[in-house]
């Protein structure tokens, strides 16, 4: 890219050699020296052996074991790993992998660790984790957990033996190497600033052929092409500032780049504010509407027991009633056989008077005087 321009910047150099962060995106210029840097201070080895005890202890495949920050940025694997240090450190853990979640794990690993007796000097904050800002200090923590580990009576293995005298050793040897790399380049720098590497390409390229003839030329020709020169020359750095302006335009571009930028993570950091304090307060409407539902309960329940109280008088009612029922007919039939028996006796009676009537009529016929006048008297 820089060669269109004539930029013998550290990019071309960084390039060549392959400076790239651990998330696999390529780095140039003063990004590569400070990413250079950054890597001096790890020990990938230690690295490497730490992200295999863990997967060893909680299980895990890891996704990467030669990139401890892609491997653990979820939070899950350190959350599991103190659990099972310490069983029921961690009450509960997100397992979904979203962003706000995966930071809210390393944030409970964290506190974990604090409570557990690591040194506020091994721990590190979030960012150094999610962000990659500053992954040997999750070395060092993660190394300092790992020892912590072993004097815990409920942990039972396997444990991560490792020297901090060999971690120190392995990373004063990268910081020498890489810092000799990054002087070569410097001088390699320092020699190309003289000219733009395109336009040194331009005029070597330029033929003996084309090159006035000085042996042959007069003196207005030799300074007619020491103009031409000139010329050319003017042009050159005319176009090499044209091109420093351009840079200077680009570093402005990239200076309001990181003010927008920090004031998206200050967004974030209100966002993430705003969601604690709605989940805070989600927390609180859901506690109110549990204490609600528990009073609508009780009042359901009582009701209930009423409505159960009412069921039971209303059987008896309806039992006595019943009883009252059966009762009645009792009655009803038993006034109505003496009512029959009564106009039985009543017919029986007026029956016997009419024959009383008939006899009686019978004997007043048979009393009546007997003429004798048509009598004849035997002789």
């Amino acid at each position: 890219i820089n060669a269109e321009y004539g930029i013998p910047a550290m990019a071309e150099v960084s390039a060549l050699q392959g400076v790239f962060r651990g998330d696999g995106i390529q780095l140039f210029g003063l990004d590569a020296e400070l990413e250079l840097k950054a890597q001096a201070k790890r020990n990938l080895v230690l690295e490497k052996d730490l992200l295999l005890w863990i997967s060893a202890v909680t299980g895990d495949t890891m996704e990467n074991v030669n990139d401890i920050a892609e491997s653990l940025k979820s939070g899950i694997s350190l959350c599991k790993l103190v659990n099972i240090v310490k069983p029921g450190t961690i009450k509960k853990h997100n397992t979904r992998r979203i962003p706000l979640l995966e930071m809210e794990n390393i944030g409970f690993y964290l506190k974990a660790c604090w409570h557990l007796g690591v040194p506020s000097s091994d721990l590190f904050v979030t960012s150094d984790l999610y962000l990659r800002k500053s992954i040997p200090s999750v070395v060092q923590n993660i190394w300092s957990f790992a020892k912590l580990a072993s004097s815990i009576s409920s942990f039972a293995g396997p444990y991560f033996e490792a020297s901090k005298a060999s971690l120190e050793a392995s990373s004063s040897t990268n910081i020498s190497s890489v810092n000799e790399e990054i002087e070569r380049q410097k001088q390699i720098d320092e020699q190309n600033k003289v000219m733009p590497p395109a336009k040194q390409t331009s005029i070597a390229n330029t033929s003996s052929s084309n090159l006035p003839n000085y042996a042959f030329d007069t003196k207005g020709q030799f300074q007619q092409e020491k103009e031409k020169m000139d010329q050319e020359r003017a042009k050159l750095q005319a176009e090499f500032d044209e091109l420093k302006k351009s840079l200077s335009a680009k570093d402005q571009e990239v200076e309001n780049l990181s003010q927008k930028l920090a004031e998206i993570k200050q967004k974030i950091k209100w966002e993430q504010e705003e969601i604690e304090k709605q989940k805070k307060d989600f927390e609180k409407m859901k506690q109110q509407k549990l204490e609600e539902m528990e009073q609508e309960k009780g009042v359901f329940l009582k009701k209930q027991q009423n409505l159960e109280k009412d069921a039971a008088l209303e059987k008896q009612s309806t039992e006595k009633l019943r009883n009252h029922e059966t009762e009645l007919s009792f009655i009803k039939s038993s006034f109505e056989k003496k009512l029959q028996e009564q106009e039985e006796k009543l017919k029986k009676l007026t029956q016997e008077q009419e024959l009383s009537q008939q006899t009686s009529s019978t004997k007043i016929k048979s009393l009546e005087p007997v003429s004798y006048t048509h009598l004849t008297l035997p002789t």
